[in-house]
Parts: C-alpha cells; sequence; structure tokens
C-alpha cells in the first residue's frame, strides 16, 4: 500500500491522513464516523467489522459505508483479520 504524503502532525485528523488504511470495529461512537469521512476523501482501505449491521441502520451511521473503497465484514474476527493482512502485506 502506498502512503499518503499528506502529514497533519500531533491530531487525530494527521493520523488518519498519514495512515495506510482505516479500520472501525462495531459498535463504534460518533467521531469514527468523522474518521471514515476523512479516510473515505483521499480513497483510503477502509475496513469495518460490523458483526450486528449497525452500518445498515443510517440514523445512526451515514452513507459513508457504501463507498467503494469500505470493505463491511460481518464474520468472525479472526477471519477479519486476515482479510486485512492478505489485502494490506
Amino acid at each position: 500500500a502506498q502512503r499518503s504524503e499528506i502529514y497533519v502532525p500531533n491530531t487525530r485528523i494527521g493520523a488518519v491522513l498519514n495512515s495506510d488504511f482505516l479500520i472501525i470495529v462495531f459498535p463504534a461512537g460518533k467521531s469514527s464516523h468523522i474518521k471514515l469521512g476523512i479516510a473515505a476523501a483521499p480513497k483510503k482501505p477502509i475496513y469495518v467489522f460490523d458483526p450486528n449491521n449497525e452500518t445498515g441502520n443510517f440514523t445512526k451511521t451515514g452513507t459513508f459505508y457504501i463507498f467503494k473503497n469500505v470493505t463491511k465484514f460481518d464474520g468472525d474476527i479472526a477471519s477479519f483479520i486476515q482479510l486485512i493482512l492478505d489485502n494490506e502485506l
């Protein structure tokens, strides 16, 4: 995976922008949706572990979860980790 050329030091936004990909594990707080939006703009790979299909409830989440760079996963956590390893290493 390519690293972003953007550098914003010492901020949560900077941490997202300077990452190679983003992982969100549900249940997640409201700030996770903001971080997802920040990662979605530069089309970073985003992996969402959502065993209870919380992303399907748009009144609690958002529509970011339908973007092409978002991979939603509802299986077991070990398989989710393997999916990320397979795609990012």
